[in-house]
């Protein structure tokens, strides 16, 4: 994750002389060169991506460099966002921030653990939905841990989902009223799947649940309400009494077929 290079200068319009303060996320700095009297041009090389750090005295996201005085002192600099003229292919992640990769848009969740959640589709002429255990941004992977509340809910193009190994949580709604969603493979780390996460799909007929985790506490009011009668739930050798128990209390018909994978 990271071990890259970057390369971006900033206005200096009082010819100060700077070296950069390497925090955690920092490994080295390649190069500090002074490109003319009022710009510096530096060379960073990352262990891990950097975030902005909030500034609690300026009330806004700022970089620290540290200016060496005559003295041999040191001040601190801000430097913001704005004010980068020149960024090469640095990408200042935040927590927030939205990423779009393969037609799904996601959401950064924590910038230091390198985790994102897919919180919609971009495309709406999606026939296959595949959340991926990784995503990539900006040379660094990202950890999938997260399906959003409504996250393709009432979409009327999507036939079949699989759901990646990092993907912790489905979210409430989630996949609400996919009417022709007739196929479901969810990972096997899910440990949560929100009330009527599945609600209304009718043409759902099959679903592979690789997680061993749930429980009845774990899934949602009417998570599987309304699905097809005839639906087939593949599931762990072992565990196909209990799941089979815990999809009916949470909305499936009681004519549900429950086997082992």
């Amino acid at each position: 994750r990271g071990d890259v290079k970057h390369i971006y200068s900033f206005n200096n319009p009082k010819k100060l002389k700077y070296t950069l303060y390497c925090n955690e996320a920092i490994s080295d700095v390649l190069n500090v060169e002074y490109r003319s009297e009022t710009s510096v041009y530096v060379t960073i090389h990352y262990q891990k991506f950097l975030e902005w750090k909030a500034d609690e005295e300026r009330n806004h996201l700022s970089l620290v460099f540290w200016t060496t005085l005559s003295d041999g002192s040191k001040s601190a600099t801000y430097i913001d966002p704005d004010e980068i003229i020149e960024k090469g292919n640095i990408v200042f992640v935040k927590k927030g921030q939205k990423i779009t990769f393969k037609g799904i848009t996601y959401k950064v969740t924590d910038v230091e653990e390198g985790t994102v959640a897919a919180v919609k589709l971009k495309t709406s002429a999606l026939t296959t939905v595949k959340i991926p255990a990784q995503i990539e941004y900006a040379d660094r992977l990202y950890d999938v841990t997260e399906i959003s509340s409504s996250f393709c809910k009432n979409n009327k193009v999507v036939k079949k989902v699989v759901i990646g190994s990092s993907v912790l949580k489905i979210g409430e709604n989630a996949f609400k009223g996919c009417v022709n969603l007739a196929s479901v493979t969810i990972g096997d780390m899910v440990r949560y799947i929100g009330k009527n996460a599945f609600y209304g799909n009718k043409k759902l007929k099959s679903i592979v649940i690789q997680s061993g985790e749930l429980s009845a506490s774990k899934v949602g009011t009417n998570a599987f309400k309304n699905i097809s009668a005839k639906c087939i739930f593949k599931v762990t050798r072992g565990l196909e009494n209990k799941y089979k128990k815990i999809f009916i209390k949470k909305g499936a018909s009681s004519k549900i077929r429950v086997i082992a994978v």
